[in-house]
């Protein structure tokens, strides 16, 4: 009579409880990763875009500057001129708010040219004070 050959026990098919849950523990560090990286760009995002705005708005009143013709505005010192506008907001919709000043000094060097400054100031999303300063000269 011949016997038949057992088979060894046959693999289970199928995942565990356990290896479902690993799986899903690495999947969520996976997401979570991702989700943290998007907070940061974003931030960052928001960051270059309000640069980009001071830096915008302080070449502007430096442009204005330039058009001027000479006169008493470029030979009179004065320090930390706030913009009359008072506080900017450049884009609708946005809740950040500039403030631009600027100071001329006359007859800085090199000698006969007036130098001037303009400083856009404006709070960051954490309330932290961030500010650009564009500098340049005017002659006659």
């Amino acid at each position: 009579m011949r016997r038949r050959a057992e088979s060894p026990a046959s693999p289970p098919h199928g995942f565990t409880l356990i290896e479902v849950m690993i799986a899903l523990t690495i999947m969520s560090v996976g997401v979570l990763s991702i989700g943290l990286a998007q907070l940061s760009a974003l931030k960052l995002s928001t960051l270059s875009g309000r640069l980009s705005q001071a830096m915008y708005l302080a070449e502007e009143q430096m442009e204005i500057f330039r058009s001027m013709p000479w006169g008493p505005t470029f030979t009179t010192a004065a320090v930390n001129v706030p913009d009359p506008q008072g506080l900017i907001t450049p884009v609708q919709g946005d809740s950040a708010q500039f403030n631009r000043s600027w100071t001329i000094t006359p007859n800085a060097p090199p000698h006969g040219l007036t130098g001037i400054t303009v400083t856009v100031v404006w709070a960051n999303s954490n309330g932290a004070r961030q500010t650009v300063a564009l500098q340049g000269l005017r002659g006659p």
